[in-house]
């Protein structure tokens, strides 16, 4: 049997490394919560207001188009639902690869903006990972991409996001085990996984219905994550390796460079 680790002292240490891999990062060139909520990247210029305006109805409704008919819905259709001419959507985005490449960053640097807030509060792990989840779930309209499916966009971008994301839940589940506070087990595919899942649309549910049974689907989730009284799990981890493969996060972690 495996002795247990001093939580109190592996705690200090592991907030100590978590610290500094935020500080990693940071300094890697991650937008920040705001930009996040702007789906800008540094290097745009600031748009007008309306032209801001716009774009924001142009990829709200991608959104609902991509959630109702997929990503191969007609691009005229999506600038009519958003109130917009043909040419105010080419504009912005000039084919359908550019409009689906956006979704998909709104959408990890929503989840980034989420995680980088609970790695701020590793004090409370278990807490932290709680309201991570809540945080992703009131954002799960705007997660269309690739929640729903649609094609595995190979970005440099993308990919950034993608371990950026990964390396912060990790360092969340280091400091949950040296709390005691999450089985040993559980890996940050498997957090990942669930709150894609939990995240999916359900199809003919209002969603008022819809958010209550993800609420539900979490708290039970959260609770399995406990350490007293945990079961085997039924199959060995996938590897990050292995995960990353089929969905574009092939390209070099920027944290191991």
């Amino acid at each position: 049997m495996t002795a247990r680790r001093a939580p109190a002292d592996r705690a200090t240490a592991d907030r100590a490394t978590a610290g500094q891999a935020t500080a990693d990062r940071a300094t890697a060139g991650r937008v920040s919560a705001g930009q996040a909520a702007t789906g800008q990247a540094t290097a745009e210029p600031p748009l007008r207001a309306d032209a801001q305006r716009n774009r924001e109805r142009i990829l709200t409704a991608a959104r609902e188009l991509f959630r109702e008919q997929g990503t191969a819905v007609a691009l005229d259709d999506i600038a009519r639902r958003a109130g917009v001419g043909a040419g105010t959507l080419y504009r912005r985005f000039p084919d359908r690869d550019a409009l689906v490449r956006q979704v998909i960053i709104d959408g990890f640097e929503i989840c980034l903006a989420a995680v980088e807030t609970a790695h701020q509060e590793l004090a409370d792990p278990a807490g932290a990972l709680d309201r991570l989840f809540r945080r992703v779930i009131e954002q799960r309209e705007r997660l269309v991409l690739p929640l729903i499916g649609g094609p595995v966009v190979h970005d440099p971008r993308v990919q950034q996001l993608q371990h950026a994301i990964r390396d912060a839940v990790e360092d969340i589940l280091t400091a949950g085990r040296a709390a005691n506070a999450v089985r040993d087990d559980v890996t940050a595919e498997d957090l990942i996984t669930a709150a894609a899942m939990a995240c999916r649309p359900m199809p003919h549910l209002p969603g008022e219905v819809s958010a209550a049974l993800a609420a539900r689907h979490v708290a039970i989730y959260l609770h399995g994550l406990r350490p007293e009284g945990a079961l085997p799990l039924p199959a060995s981890a996938p590897t990050a390796k292995e995960v990353g493969r089929h969905v574009a996060m092939e390209g070099r972690n920027p944290k191991e460079s």
